[in-house]
């Protein structure tokens, strides 16, 4: 084999070995896209229907909160990070008790919704204003 051949072979098959590795990590940061998207819409549905337990709202917002928030709690332990998960069950776990500790899980859980989705935040839960007393 001569040196233009052995150029040749190495090229072709250092092209070939590039294509896979770009393959792979195209494939898995396409997953990771799609994650974090699905994650985003849910954390947006679930924020959206816990305005629903807050005196602020209607009460067509009141029953759809307290129809649709066990499905959607049991869609989020597919798709809600660990931290995320723990807080809505903290949050859950709060109601009924002080009006400031379910405020404070209320906080704790959009936080942790952000810095998952974010990768971090600066968030503190005195920046966070708590519109309404849930009910």
């Amino acid at each position: 084999m001569n040196f233009w051949q052995t150029i040749l072979i190495s090229f072709i098959s250092g092209g070939f070995a590039g294509s896979i590795v770009t393959y792979f990590l195209n494939k898995k940061f396409d997953i990771f896209r799609r994650t974090m998207e699905e994650r985003r819409k849910k954390y947006s549905e679930i924020s959206e229907l816990l305005k629903g337990l807050y005196n602020t709202a209607t009460p067509e917002e009141q029953k759809e909160a307290k129809e649709k928030i066990p499905t959607y709690y049991r869609s989020l332990q597919t798709w809600a990070s660990d931290d995320v998960l723990i807080k809505l069950v903290e949050l859950m776990k709060a109601l009924g008790l002080d009006q400031k500790i379910v405020d404070e899980k209320y906080k704790e859980l959009i936080i942790a919704m952000r810095t998952d989705l974010l990768g971090k935040t600066k968030m503190k839960s005195e920046d966070i204003f708590v519109i309404g007393k849930i009910i």
